[in-house]
């Protein structure tokens, strides 16, 4: 199997090299005379809409026709906002384990900017965003300073935003009540359990959904 990724970025010529070894399960390599059977299972990557491409003349007809047998579509991360705070929580634990470094928390406020902006580079530019305020914070928190200017262009974060959906707002409920719980509880589970009426287990299922750990909360995550 070959991934190619940002098909829509390779130049006509080799275009068409890639048409042929799909049409004839042939490739000649560099220096070459003869071709060399190949067995492969193509799989492309795209963020433009091949279709316009080859009406400007940048993406040959026969390739797209060749490639398009089965297409998934990827909403970009902007249609699904309330995942936000879960990949960005992914994505700085993941940047300090390779900075050999503790995993900095977000406030509040960070959060719900993130949530707002629109990302054109989707989970790459979300990355480079992270990884940018994770060197430029000071202490253990990511707050709003941290970003770019970009992300604070025509952004008000006192301005209520909340949802009518019924289970996103059940989860964001849920959500700071947990860190209410918590943090009321000093971080004993057991005290927490008493207070809330739930089981431990219960809790600890319920802080694991929301991505959230009890030493987090307390440090403000």
């Amino acid at each position: 199997t070959l991934f190619l990724d940002e098909i829509d970025h390779l130049n006509l010529g080799v275009q068409a090299k890639v048409l042929r070894a799909i049409e004839y399960g042939e490739i000649r390599p560099l220096g070459a005379k003869e071709g060399r059977h190949v067995d492969v299972r193509i799989i492309v990557a795209t963020n433009k809409n091949l279709t316009d491409e080859v009406s400007a003349g940048r993406f040959l007809s026969d390739l797209y026709l060749r490639i398009n047998t089965f297409e998934i579509g990827l909403p970009p991360l902007r249609e699904h906002r309330e995942a936000i705070p879960r990949i960005a929580r992914a994505i700085i634990r993941e940047l300090a384990e390779r900075d050999h470094r503790k995993p900095s928390a977000f406030t509040p406020r960070s959060l719900k900017l993130l949530m707002q902006y629109e990302y054109p580079g989707n989970i790459r530019e979300l990355r480079n965003i992270l990884h940018n305020a994770m060197v430029s914070s000071k202490g253990t928190q990511v707050d709003v300073e941290a970003f770019p200017k970009k992300l604070l262009a025509g952004v008000d974060l006192e301005k209520s935003d909340a949802p009518l959906d019924y289970e996103r707002s059940k989860a964001e409920f849920e959500c700071k009540y947990l860190i209410r719980l918590v943090r009321k509880a000093e971080g004993n589970m057991t005290e927490a359990a008493k207070l809330s009426g739930l089981d431990r287990s219960h809790l600890y299922r319920m802080l694991r959904r929301h991505d959230l750990t009890v030493e987090g909360i307390l440090k403000g995550s």
